[in-house]
């Protein structure tokens, strides 16, 4: 969406969009936050145990993690 397509918007409309906005914002953050605990959590496994399936388990995580962080930016 582009400022011009703004411009013809309500301040009713546009407040609506903002708080639809904040809560996509907001499941995001959880999205990420729970991205990040369960890398963790799969690094601490793997580091204990030495596991070689749970490295690559965080290695695939942090590809998507990666993914998902560079899809946001567009």
């Amino acid at each position: 969406m582009s400022a011009q397509d703004l411009l013809g918007k309500s301040h009713e409309e546009l407040v609506l969009m903002l708080i639809h906005l904040r809560r996509q914002s907001a499941h995001l953050n959880e999205a990420i936050d729970a991205a990040r605990a369960e890398m963790d959590e799969v690094a601490a496994v793997a580091q204990q145990q030495h596991h070689e399936e749970g490295r690559k388990m965080l290695a695939d995580l942090q590809v998507s993690l990666e993914e998902f962080f560079s899809s946001m930016v567009m």
